[in-house]
């Protein structure tokens, strides 16, 4: 801020003049109220961050205790897993960033960029590479740098609670990670309400897209890890209603649903809140949504990702079986590490040489088909 009030030098007894006196405090008076003015808007910043730095918190404490006791029952579970002919299983999630490769051995060269599979781990997914994706809600104006965003596309439904002064829905679809919709529902704190539902409609503004074709929905609720997904469906033009969910996503993290090319014209989704605070007189429950977009996806034809498996205290026999083994479009090839440190491919339940403690699954995936992959299983045996 520049302030407009300067130093006025007066000499003592000297002449003066009555407009720079008033010009002086003019500019004084207009100083202190911008002053003022940019003091409360970052104050009301303050508290809006504070606020969403304690949702994001106490979500992430619950998350944290929620991942705790799956990895003892996820313990408790792989120690059984070893059966009576000695097989066991090896499980990796593509939620970790260092178990993918795609190539780069002496008998495996480096895949081009367009037969590389994408690996995300935001939404802890493999999917065929996408050569383009375009979204069905927005147009981005590369000249000016902002996003073209016609009104009337996102509404939210009403609640039985007091709602606080909220963001603009339109900032849960416009595409920016940094935004955000949220609302703040108060209710007495002897109310038995125990939890807080909305449903969000996204109409794709037909005025603006030259083609309703929609194969993906982005989910990513806010607070991540606390609100659940409860439904997401896709109306198309013939009023048929396509579900993605086969059941809720409790505290849900952000979610990418990939399914058949559609003509749509509206996609709903149901958010629920569970968790609430105490604050003041009031039972608060927060949930809205950082991200929601509708994008139509073009992926490759053929891409591959090879996925690495290694056991640190023994060494590989054969390998079984590989999962899901009844996912259309999916095919996988095996290849252990030699001593050789290239790498060679075998078949499946083929004996491996001895000495083996690393392998490679390469995921073959057809991009017609479109399969999302969130992780690989095999069933493997041990020389020992």
């Amino acid at each position: 801020m520049t302030l407009k009030s300067k130093q006025t030098t007066l000499k003592f007894r000297g002449p003066s003049n009555s407009h720079v006196f008033n010009t002086f405090f003019k500019n004084a008076h207009d100083d202190l109220f911008e002053l003022f003015r940019q003091v409360m808007v970052e104050n009301d910043n303050t508290l809006k961050v504070n606020r969403i730095l304690t949702n994001e918190n106490t979500a992430l404490k619950q998350k944290i205790l929620e991942l705790e006791n799956q990895v003892v029952n996820l313990n408790t579970f792989f120690t059984s897993l070893t059966n009576a002919d000695g097989i066991k299983s090896q499980v990796a999630t593509y939620y970790d960033n260092t178990i993918t490769s795609y190539g780069g051995f002496p008998s495996y060269d480096t895949l081009i960029i367009q037969e590389q599979a994408q690996h995300n781990t935001i939404y802890g997914q493999v999917i065929p590479h996408a050569l383009s994706q375009t979204s069905k809600l927005y147009l981005y104006d590369t000249l000016a740098d902002t996003t073209v965003f016609p009104d009337g596309v996102i509404s939210v439904s009403a609640t039985t609670g007091l709602i606080q002064p909220q963001e603009d829905p339109k900032l849960a679809v416009d595409g920016n990670d940094s935004t955000y919709w949220e609302r703040q529902v108060l209710y007495s704190p002897t109310s038995n309400v125990i939890s807080e539902f909305v449903e969000v409609t996204i109409d794709l503004p037909q005025r603006i897209i030259n083609t309703l074709d929609t194969n993906t929905v982005i989910v990513d609720p806010y607070p991540e890890f606390s609100a659940d997904i409860i439904s997401v469906k896709v109306i198309s033009v013939t009023g048929i209603e396509t579900e993605l969910l086969t059941e809720p996503i409790l505290n849900a993290p952000r979610q990418r649903f990939i399914f058949d090319n559609t003509p749509a014209t509206q996609v709903r989704v149901i958010l629920r809140q569970r968790h609430f605070e105490l604050l003041g007189s009031h039972k608060v429950f927060a949930l809205g949504a950082r991200n929601i977009n509708v994008l139509n996806t073009r992926f490759s034809d053929t891409s591959k990702i090879l996925t690495n498996f290694t056991l640190s205290t023994n060494n590989y026999k054969s390998i079984e079986a590989i999962y899901p083994d009844d996912t259309e479009g999916i095919t996988y090839n095996i290849w252990f590490v030699g001593a050789d440190s290239d790498i060679h491919q075998i078949g499946l339940m083929s004996a491996i040489p001895l000495g083996v403690n690393s392998l490679w699954i390469e995921t073959i995936l057809d991009g017609a088909a479109h399969p999302v992959l969130p992780s690989l299983t095999i069933d493997y045996t041990t020389w020992a």
